[in-house]
């Protein structure tokens, strides 16, 4: 307590975080790590900084994690006089620090996607890439007004919808994600409507 104002990162909304682990050396690299990501992003929810130093740590140190670590990792958030608390559930824990879907993740790089992941909406990770796969195999010059607001809506960064190839690349991203987070769950998951039979 001494020194918690050491320990603790400030937002840019006024509040300060603190990664906290059973591990020592887990909550010392999850807080190094929060400051490296914070300092670079424009991250919009605790839960997103929590998500985003999982797949880092996942990726710099491909921690297996026991476990009781895994179940009590948490972000104590301070603004004002109120304290609050935000973990994960275990079951999106555990995708996060599994090597693969973090690197998955990292290469799709969209916040969208992530808080797909955070709020366990997994059909729709595979809803999304069905979508844009069906825009991108039209020529560009065809693409109407709502195929347009529909790649706005869902891809921000530049890279992943410049034009039909990169598109195409960003949907096959998102069906290997979709099925290495199946593959992890055991496949699990309750599957949307009209889903590519190849992805089952």
């Amino acid at each position: 307590m001494l020194h918690r104002d050491f320990a603790f990162i400030n937002l840019a909304d006024g509040s300060r975080i603190f990664l906290n682990a059973p591990s020592f050396q887990v909550m010392w690299y999850l807080n190094k790590l929060v400051r490296e990501i914070y300092a670079r992003e424009n991250i919009a929810s605790v839960r997103e900084i929590l998500g985003m130093s999982l797949i880092e740590l996942a990726l710099r140190l491909g921690v297996q994690l026991g476990v009781w670590t895994e179940m009590n990792i948490e972000v104590v958030s301070i603004k004002g006089e109120e304290v609050s608390f935000c973990s994960l559930p275990y079951e999106v824990t555990g995708l996060l620090l599994d090597r693969r879907i973090a690197s998955s993740l990292s290469e799709v790089g969209e916040t969208s996607v992530l808080k797909m992941v955070l709020d366990r909406q997994f059909a729709q990770i595979l809803q999304v890439g069905e979508r844009l796969l069906a825009i991108a195999l039209k020529p560009k010059g065809e693409w109407g007004k709502q195929d347009k607001q529909y790649i706005n809506d869902n891809i921000h960064l530049e890279r992943n919808k410049k034009s039909g190839n990169e598109l195409e690349d960003f949907a096959a991203q998102l069906f290997s994600l979709y099925a290495l987070i199946r593959e992890k769950l055991g496949g699990d998951m309750v599957e949307p409507r009209g889903t590519i039979a190849a992805i089952s």
